[in-house]
């Protein structure tokens, strides 16, 4: 069956009367206020953080363009992971008030400068907002779509999980007690993981070398909303994919004990796809936008004297997916992007102490452009088992933002076995290798990889 048709126009179905826009403005633009003014206050009176600490004197010296400069000192995940979900809150609290996607962004803009600009002390930083922005859009239309799937059997457990993922949608709902507009039930496949593994890190930087090998235990979720194979329309994220992964432990550095963990978020949706059917065959193929976030480091817990694995990339990519019958009970799926790495960003530290000593941090954060090509291929045999092997690179240029000019080039491939035990369980093994090679014109070169080798169990939703 044709899947694509999610819920028809992706604004608002009620009419006129009984939800005119200005409403819906205001009560979007009042939620997006609203999460700006809770993540202030619980970063300053629960988290103590100097950052959140405003007052009228810092939100006057914002209300100029001078106050808008490239922040080179900050934490990766805050910036990278932080920042989006950050996003998708101002994204969602226009999307669940009947607004589309284009007309979403707009909310995801205004809520990053409002928060650079009233919120925070420091600077107002032009890549937290380019990242908020961008990486917000693709995170908040995911997580909104989400929110109505974990929404609909109404168990608590699914209203938990859909609070969780969309706050916005969640208080639009009780506010207004009105559904969205998009129809539920296009989940086309979720998968969770879990395992065991072992994790090999060289890490180079100059003149420091550092390597780790240590076991690790490790979660895994694969979601597949709509078919991807088969869709027709304009309706962006009718059709994405997102596989979320992380696994992490502890280390012996220096007699101390310290906690590390690598996560890894890849996803893509289609803003626009057509799809062909012959002889069995089935093929889609668009323009996507993708979120793509690695991240391996020990800085959960202190700091190292310089960064493990950090890359984080939001792309738009022509797309082609296909599937391929092999006799009656196998198939073969190849999934291809390539194009334009929008927006990039690579974190080093560099001036950092050793440890055991009071630690005068200074953070790199490489920004850039470039190009990016990636590379999904499975085959799937009921008698046989399902063998993976995703593939991806990206080339990074930086224009001289934060960090300063020069190239990262980072490229991450993953390859996987597993069988069916049941109807839903199966088992398998994987090995995985992420590889970043920087090389900088303020700060010494870089080359750092990752290896991680797994046993894991996997349960179909």
């Amino acid at each position: 069956m044709k899947q694509g048709q999610d819920g028809g126009e992706d604004a608002v179905t009620q009419s006129e009367e009984e939800y005119t826009l200005l409403p819906r403005l205001g009560l979007g633009a009042a939620e997006a206020f609203a999460s700006n003014l809770v993540t202030n206050v619980a970063a300053r009176y629960i988290g103590d953080a100097g950052f959140a600490k405003i007052s009228p004197t810092t939100i006057y010296n914002h209300m100029n363009l001078s106050a808008w400069r490239w922040e080179k000192n900050d934490r990766f995940y805050v910036n990278q992971a932080g920042h989006p979900y950050q996003g998708s809150t101002y994204f969602n609290s226009g999307r669940s008030n009947g607004f589309s996607f284009y007309e979403s962004i707009g909310f995801t803009a205004v809520g990053s400068v409002v928060w650079e600009s009233v919120f925070e002390t420091g600077i107002c930083s032009l890549n937290d907002f380019v990242t908020t922005t961008i990486g917000g859009a693709a995170v908040g239309e995911m997580l909104h779509r989400l929110f109505i799937e974990s929404d609909r059997d109404g168990t608590i457990g699914g209203k938990i999980g859909s609070t969780f993922a969309s706050p916005a949608d969640r208080l639009t709902a009780l506010i207004t007690n009105r559904k969205p507009s998009i129809v539920e039930g296009n989940l086309y496949e979720v998968s969770l993981g879990a395992g065991l593994g072992w994790t090999s890190a060289d890490f180079s930087t100059g003149s420091l070398v550092e390597t780790m090998s240590v076991p690790n235990t490790l979660l895994d979720v694969q979601v597949v909303y709509g078919n991807p194979f088969e869709q027709d329309g304009m309706i962006p994220y009718q059709q994405f994919e997102l596989s979320a992964f992380i696994n992490g432990g502890m280390k012996s550095v220096e007699n101390r004990r310290r906690m590390w963990y690598d996560s890894r978020v890849i996803s893509d949706g289609y803003l626009f796809v057509f799809s062909s059917e012959s002889d069995d065959l089935q093929t889609s193929a668009g323009l996507t936008l993708h979120f793509d976030y690695f991240n391996l480091t020990d800085d959960i817990a202190d700091n190292a004297r310089f960064a493990g694995l950090a890359f984080s990339a939001d792309s738009l990519d022509l797309t082609v997916k296909r599937r391929t019958p092999v006799g009656e009970t196998a198939f073969f799926d190849m999934k291809t992007h390539i194009g334009w790495l929008m927006w990039g960003t690579s974190t080093y530290w560099v001036n950092v102490p050793p440890y055991q000593v009071s630690m005068d941090e200074e953070y790199y954060n490489y920004y850039g452009t470039g190009i990016n090509i990636q590379l999904f291929l499975t085959f799937s045999s009921q008698h046989w088992g399902t063998l993976r092997r995703d593939m991806a690179a990206y080339m990074l240029y930086g224009w001289g933002g934060g960090g300063g000019k020069g190239n990262v080039f980072y490229t991450f491939t993953d390859t996987s076995y597993s069988r069916k035990l049941g109807k839903r369980f199966s088992i398998g093994v994987g090995w995985s290798c992420a590889r970043l090679a920087g090389y900088y014109d303020e700060a010494p070169n870089g080359l750092k990889s990752v290896k991680t080798r797994r046993i894991f169990s996997e349960w179909r939703l």
